[in-house]
């Protein structure tokens, strides 16, 4: 299993630079206000990153990438509606993105994992993944990865055959969407508050 950053960065660079362009090439567009527009975003991207882990790994990527460029675009715009010391959902896109291509990578290398546990610790971090971005982005601490890190670290210590280095470098992941997830909660607390959504929670 490869875990590594580069793996990651290889797959997503070209995704990222796309939206970019997009973003740059409609900033100005006109859009709905900014409250309804973060609260609808925020459910959407929500919604998303829960649908990863429901449909074939293929077809969960394509759907999330051509979801994503259209969220991007609306997060640009929404940005462009505040005050520059205020803009802060792009951000959100961002770390959105983060948590979408973490998830597929995740389910590349241990949807099939040999042992029954390890399968079901890897569902339960998939799910707090997703849970914890709809709660930092609504600007509460994420609850559970830290958790459900360590529960799929050691059902794969135990009952997997996976090098150390390996093992360390999934430790690294999860602490690294972890810290991001803890950044976006901060900053969106910081911002006007909106009521959170809870129709974005789906069922276990």
């Amino acid at each position: 299993m490869d875990f590594s950053f580069d793996s990651f960065a290889n797959r997503a660079v070209a995704v990222i630079i796309g939206l970019s362009c997009v973003v740059m090439g409609f900033r100005l567009l006109p859009g709905l206000g900014t409250r309804l527009r973060r609260r609808r975003l925020i459910h959407a991207i929500s919604q998303d990153i829960h649908q990863l882990r429901r449909r074939s790994i293929r077809d969960a990527e394509t759907r999330f990438s051509g979801h994503m460029a259209d969220r991007m675009l609306q997060l640009a715009q929404h940005d462009d509606m505040l005050p520059e010391d205020q803009r802060h959902l792009f951000i959100l896109g961002l770390t959105g993105l983060d948590i979408g291509s973490a998830t597929l990578r995740l389910r590349d290398r241990l949807d099939e994992a040999p042992h029954p546990l390890i399968r079901r610790a890897h569902r339960q971090l998939l799910r707090a993944l997703a849970s914890g971005f709809e709660e930092a982005a609504n600007g509460r601490p994420p609850q559970g990865v830290h958790a459900a890190g360590q529960r799929l670290d050691a059902m794969i210590a135990e009952h997997g055959d996976v090098p150390a280095d390996r093992r360390v470098l999934l430790e690294g992941l999860i602490e690294r969407l972890e810290l991001a997830l803890e950044r976006l909660a901060k900053i969106m607390a910081e911002r006007p508050h909106i009521k959170p959504s809870t129709a974005a929670v789906a069922s276990n």
